[in-house]
Parts: structure tokens; C-alpha cells; sequence
């Protein structure tokens, strides 16, 4: 059996969080079990929402989110190069995109993998977040890095793309091109190698509207925070 832990499970660091919002994690099931990913070798980390990118042109009711807020676009139009940061109300960027805040974003964090797989009971919320509304879709959870073009990549960093993650075997420079090779490895320009790990892992948030978890101790059983 082989268990890798991050750092709060290691740790015993456990705050207590706002418990409005955003209620849980859990592993998406998607096709065959893909779900659970494969081939981790560390823990990887969790990015709640869709973050804000400047110069990108954003449609009405889109959600996204920036440093500890997200926010509702009731304003189509272009972002600049200044992102959300208001904790109240709306804010018109570039030719018009009006961010509305909603609450602060929610966090979490895979606490460990077991065999190469990530499980629905090695994931948890870290902060729960507030003014979370609507439906799961508009909040993805993204496992790992993501692949970035034009990118200096060091030896031995982990990045992931689309349903694939892989560990960066030799430094260099990403192209525009990203990798999507299923066994062995695949290089960018300046020798940039990236060598396949496994398949990416996929995880999902739950409302608290929806489902309603209670923390256990010693881990607990199906329905306590962090279960399915």
C-alpha cells in the first residue's frame, strides 16, 4: 500500500471554515473509472472556479474568480488587465464586463493518493467559501497544473492537460502545441520534455443546497465531509 500525504493531513492543520457555500468535494464519475486518476506520484493541487484572464472577452452570467473572491458577470465585455478585487458590489472593466462579487472563493486540497489514485475521501474543503448559487457546472474544480503555452518549465515540475498529467523529464520551453501523447514522452521547443504519468484526475464540488455533510472524527464514514 502506498499512501502520500500533503502537508495539512501530515500536519493536523485543520481551521475551521465557513460552513455556508460550497459544502464538499467529491470524485466525479466520468465514463469508465477514469475518475481517480493514475499515475500521481505527488499530491497534486485543486483550483476551485474558473480564474479571471485578462484581455478575455466574458459573456453575461459567466462566474469566475480571483484571489480570495468570485464573482457573477452581469455585465458582458472585455477584462483588462486589472482584475476583480471588490468585496461588494460590481466593478466595469475594459469595454464594459461588469464582475458582481458574490462571496469569497472556496479552497481545497487532495490530503493524500493511495496507489497512484486520488479518492473521493483524500480530498477536502480548506475554506468553504460564501455567496456559492446556481449549479456545480459553473464551478470546476481543476486537478493540477495546467499546461501553459510559451512556458519555461523546470526539471522534475508536474503539469496536466486535458485528461492527461505528466512530469516535466527535461527543462525548457513550451510551444503552442500542447501535450496530449498517452506513453512516454513528448518535447516542446528548447527541449522541453514532458513525460506521461497517467490519467488526470477528475473532482467536483457539491452545494450545500444540494447535500448537506457533517465532519466525523477519525476520518468518519460515507456522507461525513469530503465522502461522496
Amino acid at each position: 500500500m502506498n499512501i502520500i500525504l500533503g502537508c495539512k493531513n501530515r500536519f493536523g492543520f485543520n481551521p475551521d471554515a465557513n460552513t455556508t457555500g460550497v459544502s464538499g468535494l467529491r470524485t466525479k464519475v466520468v465514463g469508465a473509472v477514469r475518475y481517480v486518476g493514475s499515475g500521481y506520484v505527488v499530491v497534486p493541487v485543486l483550483t476551485i472556479g474558473t480564474s479571471w484572464i485578462a484581455s478575455t472577452a466574458y459573456s453575461l452570467n459567466n462566474y469566475i474568480a480571483h484571489g480570495a473572491n468570485h464573482y457573477k458577470v452581469t455585465g458582458a465585455g472585455d477584462s483588462t488587465s486589472t482584475p476583480p478585487t471588490h468585496s461588494e458590489g460590481g466593478s466595469t472593466s475594459g469595454t464594459g464586463a461588469t464582475f458582481t462579487f458574490q462571496g469569497t472563493r472556496a479552497t481545497g486540497q487532495v490530503t493524500g493518493i493511495l496507489n497512484g489514485l486520488v479518492l473521493s475521501s483524500k480530498s477536502e474543503l480548506v475554506e468553504h467559501g460564501t455567496g456559492y448559487s446556481g449549479t456545480v457546472a459553473n464551478y470546476p474544480v481543476t486537478v493540477g497544473v495546467s499546461w501553459v503555452t510559451s512556458t519555461a518549465y523546470s526539471l522534475n515540475a508536474y503539469i496536466a492537460h486535458g485528461d492527461n498529467h505528466y512530469k516535466v523529464t527535461t527543462a525548457g520551453t513550451s510551444t503552442s502545441t500542447p501535450p496530449t501523447h498517452t506513453s512516454g514522452t513528448g518535447s516542446g521547443a528548447n527541449g522541453a520534455v514532458f513525460t506521461y504519468l497517467g490519467d488526470r484526475a477528475q473532482i467536483e464540488v457539491m452545494l450545500r443546497a444540494n447535500k448537506t455533510s457533517v465532519a466525523l472524527p477519525f476520518g468518519g464514514f460515507p456522507g461525513a465531509l469530503g465522502y461522496a
